[in-house]
């Protein structure tokens, strides 16, 4: 599998999975500090959602990074 996918891939897809795991299990959590009362989400979710995006980026680039690969080697 690592052979089809390229580096980033793999790493973006393991952050996604880690960071919305984080992210899910923060609904359930109690909130440790006062000022989270009000919030709709909390610190841990807020946190979590740059993680998530940049995941997606990872996976994107190594998708892009292995449709790329094949095409330039047959125009040269």
């Amino acid at each position: 599998m690592r052979a089809k996918l390229k580096n980033g891939f793999l790493f973006g897809l393991g952050t996604v999975l880690f960071f919305t795991a984080r992210f899910l299990i923060e609904f359930v959590k109690e909130n440790q500090v006062g000022f989270e009362d009000g919030m709709a989400l909390n610190m841990g979710q807020l946190l979590s959602l740059p993680y998530i995006a940049t995941g997606i980026g990872f996976i994107i680039y190594g998708l892009i990074k292995t449709r790329k690969l094949p095409t330039l080697a047959s125009n040269n």
